[in-house]
């Protein structure tokens, strides 16, 4: 294929979620022969593209009205001259695609990670604010991508993106998850039930406890412990519940992961009860070393999970059968391991960093040649 240059664009000032994801995919670009750099908050994100030997240029992401910040950023596009520019998430796609628009030679790609119909802004006219800025912006875009079937649905039926300029690119998972596998512990050895998330009422560890409760009233003897991994607002409330339940001696707390890989290879499930999820990154993260996942049926996580092939769905806001499903799995080890090899084999088919690189470029091509065409026609 053709060497691309192409400059990603990334608002967040963390080294997780789509900062994350974007240099993954930038060093796989990278490695296929293409030409990448980056425009990125300085700090952390700005350290890791550099250590990584992605040239990247620093600019501070504020309000996005900011025509100070978008005039900035225009002038590194036009000196560095790309071939696309790729905008990932709401802050670098509003200023990134308002940026671009007056240089009509270069085509524009959006990534979209939040939108879903499940997914809520509390602020009713801040979420009104992001929908109408999304619909002005798309007519800059080439390309929308989607990174589940759940936003592409959303955005297609709100009219936030055109359907024959959407498309699906979920996020990889590195190559270490698939290098390794969860580890087989001896019988006497508690299982590991692992939970990973911020500690806010949308990700459900309040039925998540109430689906624990259950479980050791159920059978007391059953030999298991949960690993709750996060920080939020619900840090206090989730400590209260869990004495209040008299679950002390089975679930423990933790605020960081300071080294995911380690930790999730001693889950044997792994459980993610949200109301709203649009990416299911860790999902897949646990999904590649055979963790077995048990899930809500929302957003990204059904479009992942196939309930009794790779995991188990349970609908939201049913603790009962939460309990049940955990219950059932840690019983019956045959259908465990079935679903712990398909849960793998479905990362290695459809997930890994290589597979998705591949898919970016066909995408890219595709963002080209809609430039091109734009171009013969005298629009942007």
């Amino acid at each position: 294929m053709k060497k691309i240059k192409v400059v990603q664009i990334v608002g967040e000032k963390t080294m997780v979620g789509i900062a994350r994801h974007v240099l993954l995919l930038s060093k796989e670009l990278k490695k296929q022969g293409h030409d990448v750099s980056a425009i990125v908050t300085p700090g952390p994100v700005a350290n890791q593209f550099k250590k990584s030997k992605i040239p990247c240029h620093c600019v501070k992401f504020k309000a996005f009205l900011n025509r100070r910040l978008y005039h900035e950023i225009r002038d590194i596009i036009a000196s560095i001259k790309p071939d696309i520019v790729h905008c990932h998430g709401n802050q670098a796609g509003w200023q990134g695609r308002l940026a671009v628009r007056r240089l009509p030679e270069i085509a524009v790609v959006y990534s979209e990670y939040h939108f879903t119909k499940d997914f809520s802004i509390r602020n009713p006219v801040w979420r009104e604010f992001h929908l109408r800025s999304m619909t002005l912006l798309n007519q800059f875009t080439d390309i929308t991508i989607a990174t589940s079937p759940s936003i592409k649905r959303y955005l297609i039926s709100r009219g936030l993106s055109r359907r024959n300029r959407t498309v699906i690119l979920p996020c990889p998972v590195e190559l270490r998850f698939l290098k390794n596998k969860r580890y087989k512990k001896p019988e006497e050895v508690p299982q590991i039930i692992g939970a990973i998330g911020s500690l806010n009422p949308h990700n459900g560890y309040l039925w998540l406890l109430q689906a624990l409760f259950l479980m050791r009233k159920i059978d007391k003897h059953s030999n298991w412990r949960c690993q709750i991994i996060g920080s939020g607002p619900l840090k206090k409330t989730i400590r209260k519940k869990i004495k209040k339940l008299k679950l002390t001696k089975h679930v423990e707390m933790f605020s960081s992961l300071p080294n995911p890989l380690s930790t999730m290879r001693h889950f044997t499930y792994y459980v993610q009860y949200s109301s709203s999820e649009s990416t299911g990154i860790r999902l897949l993260e646990a999904m590649a070393l055979g963790v077995v996942p048990i899930c809500s049926d929302r957003g990204a996580l059904a479009d992942i999970v196939k309930n009794n092939k790779n995991g188990v769905l349970v609908p939201l806001g049913r603790p009962n059968e939460l309990a049940s499903a955990l219950q059932a799995l840690i019983k019956d080890k045959e259908k465990h391991n079935k679903l712990s090899a398909n849960a793998r084999a479905t990362v290695t088919k459809h997930y890994s960093v290589r597979d998705i690189g591949k898919r970016l470029e066909l995408i890219y091509s595709k963002a080209l040649k809609i430039r091109h065409f734009k171009q013969d026609q005298g629009t942007r």
